[in-house]
């Protein structure tokens, strides 16, 4: 798997040449981070919606069968995309660049959206 440069993921996000000025090693690497992260929420929001899929590390599930229910309408899905979104949460908790993210769990389009301070969409790729 090769990783991504400084330069293309500031053109991916839109930045011109002139601001990768802007993108310090602290900021790629949390970048880089965000976008694994967004990646397998937005995995996880289309096995809930699709009602089956894998999850690492624990398995393949179906909704038709009942042990796929933590509760009465939590399922495993809806625990691994929690569990995401508290890992992007800690990682933008103590983010002085004043980032910030929102959510939506429809898998047609952005699961989630990271900002930053000017309002300018980050992980528009």
């Amino acid at each position: 798997m090769s990783t991504i440069t400084k330069f293309e993921l500031a053109h991916r996000i839109g930045m011109g040449s002139d601001e990768t000025v802007y993108l310090d090693d602290e900021r790629v690497e949390l970048l880089r981070y965000l976008m694994r992260q967004t990646k397998a929420h937005s995995r996880q929001c289309e096995n809930a919606c699709n009602g089956q899929g894998y999850i690492p590390r624990k398995g393949f599930f179906t909704l038709a069968d009942e042990s796929s229910y933590l509760a009465d309408d939590w399922s495993v899905f809806d625990a691994s995309i929690q569990r995401i979104e508290d890992r992007i949460e800690k990682a933008l908790k103590d983010n002085k660049h004043g980032w910030y993210v929102k959510y939506q769990h429809d898998p047609r389009g952005l699961t989630v959206k990271v900002y930053d301070k000017a309002d300018r969409l980050l992980n528009n790729y």
